[in-house]
């Protein structure tokens, strides 16, 4: 299955916002608990949220990832 520019372009800005949440997650706990969190989930979150996204379509994974993501919180 071929994928239009958009949807690379979306799946890419999910990504690197993925990424920039993720790291700011892991300073905010650091700097103001000293605490770091572990990954509960085999595979990472980050792992399952790319793989559903090319299982299953943006919108689908997309939500499943988000999903995923946050029940870490």
């Amino acid at each position: 299955m071929r994928k239009t520019a958009v949807e690379r372009l979306v799946f890419r800005t999910l990504v690197i916002g993925y990424q920039v949440f993720r790291a700011l997650r892991y300073q905010f706990l650091y700097s103001a608990f000293g605490y770091v969190s572990k990954c509960k989930h085999q595979p990472s979150c980050g792992t399952y949220a790319l793989r559903k996204i090319e299982q299953e379509g943006l919108i689908v994974g997309g939500a499943k990832g988000i999903l995923r993501v946050l029940s870490c919180w």
